[in-house]
């Protein structure tokens, strides 16, 4: 008898390490995607900011077709944006939506890169890339500012696979 409740407490103790565990791996979990959540609200801030700013140039200074080209492309950015907290509401998202949103911001980049924008312009795209930074590190993607704008997903899944005999 001795043995059995011995064995009964035994199993009483790991079963309650074992939910103590659960529970805080959970509530991790739980704040990892609230601050997610977070940074997408964040980022789609300092995007608007951007978007905006872009906008007061083009009506003031004419239009320069680089600053066009890089309202087309955060209007991209947005679009992603969109998609990829959808996606966190939903439970699904995934690098491929994290490399999706670099792409489109590497567009945005090269578009500013091109013609002269405001210190206004150049701060807030330094805020947002940081950003960006941010969110993707915690997907494990590294964003890579130097390269051409590509979509690294389709590239991969397109490339032959080699039997080997």
């Amino acid at each position: 008898m001795r043995r059995f409740s011995s064995a009964l407490w035994s199993l009483a103790v790991a079963g309650i390490v074992l939910f103590g565990i659960a529970d805080s791996v959970n509530a991790q979990q739980q704040r990892s995607a609230r601050e997610i959540r977070d940074a997408v609200r964040t980022l789609n801030s300092q995007v608007d900011d951007l978007q905006y700013n872009i906008e007061f140039e083009m009506k003031n200074n004419g239009g320069a077709v680089s600053l066009r080209d890089a309202d087309s492309s955060l209007r991209d950015l947005k679009e992603k944006l969109n998609s990829f907290d959808q996606n966190v509401t939903a439970r699904r998202e995934n690098r491929d939506d994290i490399n999706e949103i670099i792409t489109a911001a590497k567009s945005v980049d090269s578009a500013l890169r091109v013609g002269g924008t405001s210190r206004a312009i150049e701060n807030d795209w330094a805020d947002v890339k940081k950003s960006i930074e941010s969110l993707s590190l915690k997907y494990g993607v590294t964003a890579n500012w130097n390269s051409r704008p590509a979509n690294t997903s389709t590239a991969a899944a397109q490339q032959p696979v080699r039997s080997v005999s």
